[in-house]
């Protein structure tokens, strides 16, 4: 089942050029997400990529030459990616079955929870690993510099800590998630105590409007978007980004907080460090994959996703080094009108919404 979306298009300073002409099929862009918020095990994803690149095998072998001969290409690189982290990784699988014995419903006991935390998510602040404390490699686009990845996320915070994620933009606006800002943290937002602190730790945080500038409408996982402003007068000083309509099959990255961090063992090093800074996790390298199902022609995400990270971009790993950041989509919510043609019915399975259906 495709749905057609109509969009103006864009054209801004940090965003390059957005060109959709008047109508676009949504199921050719990121639009859904099989990230379970139970967070996936990276072994049943390599076997979704593996029974995929099959069906486009096939469809390529009928008809050499045609789209389905790349899209092997694509999804071949991917699979070998998402293989390669689970050699680098392999405590990840069993890990992460420990934790979703626990996760959502309950907290999961500080031994599992750092089992996971190690075992499946990289840390910019060293840790207990291999017999010393030592900090891990992000990938290239989550390095820490005034142009990477890092630099253009802002993490949502209360009085109690960070809660979600989102874009920063130069215009002094956030894209986020909207249900970012319902139940229990609406009453924190509407009175002037929520803030976005940029994520490499560049500036404290800047207070946040108790209003939105702009946001989606509905139930659908599309309208599950929202700009706010950013009340400062300082420059926000974030990398130039795109917003992408399409996304080829291939490595992904996204940087958020994780909450359950407190089980890890930092050391006395870092021991005293603010709970945002040593609470920044990214998926490790190979283990977030986007790919497109040729049977219902959805982009799904495959990844490690879990409270706190929603809103936060999700990143193309393939930027050239002189090109703007590429934004395919937001981490997002079950929607209330979830698409059954994409295969996502559980209420625990986290979403993307497609950057195309953001209103810059």
């Amino acid at each position: 089942m495709l749905k057609k979306l109509s969009l103006p298009g864009y054209r801004g300073p940090e965003f390059g050029v957005v060109d959709l002409g008047s109508t676009i099929t949504l199921g050719q862009i990121l639009r859904r997400n099989e990230t379970i918020q139970r967070p996936l095990n990276p072994s049943y994803g390599a076997k979704y990529l593996e029974k995929e690149l099959k069906t486009l095998e096939s469809e390529c072998a009928l008809k050499l030459g045609s789209p389905s001969c790349q899209r092997a290409r694509d999804l071949n690189r991917s699979l070998t990616s998402m293989r390669d982290a689970i050699s680098l990784h392999p405590d990840c699988s069993a890990a992460a079955d420990a934790y979703l014995g626990y996760y959502p419903k309950s907290r999961p006991p500080a031994s599992i929870a750092a089992r996971f935390d190690l075992a499946c998510l990289g840390s910019y602040e060293p840790r207990a690993q291999g017999g010393s404390y030592s900090p891990d490699i992000p990938p290239a686009i989550l390095a820490r510099s005034s142009t990477s990845a890092l630099a253009a996320v802002g993490l949502l915070e209360d009085e109690n800590g960070p809660f979600c994620a989102g874009l920063l933009r130069n215009d002094r606006t956030l894209i986020t998630a909207r249900h970012c800002f319902e139940g229990a943290r609406n009453v924190a937002w509407t009175s002037g105590k929520v803030w976005v602190r940029p994520a490499d730790g560049r500036a404290a945080p800047w207070p946040v409007a108790p209003r939105f500038k702009d946001h989606g409408s509905g139930q659908a996982v599309e309208a599950d978007w929202a700009v706010v402003e950013i009340l400062t007068t300082d420059a926000i000083a974030a990398p130039a980004t795109n917003l992408r309509q399409e996304a080829a099959a291939g490595p992904v990255s996204l940087v958020a907080y994780f909450d359950d961090h407190k089980a890890a063992d930092y050391g006395p090093a870092v021991s005293s460090a603010p709970s945002w800074r040593k609470g920044l996790r990214w998926p490790r390298e190979g283990f977030c994959q986007v790919y497109r199902e040729e049977k219902t022609k959805c982009v799904k995400l495959l990844c490690q996703t879990v409270e706190g990270f929603s809103g936060t971009p999700v990143f193309m790993n393939t930027t050239a080094a002189d090109q703007p950041l590429q934004v395919i989509g937001f981490i997002s919510r079950p929607s209330m009108a979830e698409d059954a043609a994409c295969g996502v019915r559980e209420t625990y399975v986290t979403t993307a919404t497609a950057s195309s259906a953001v209103r810059p």
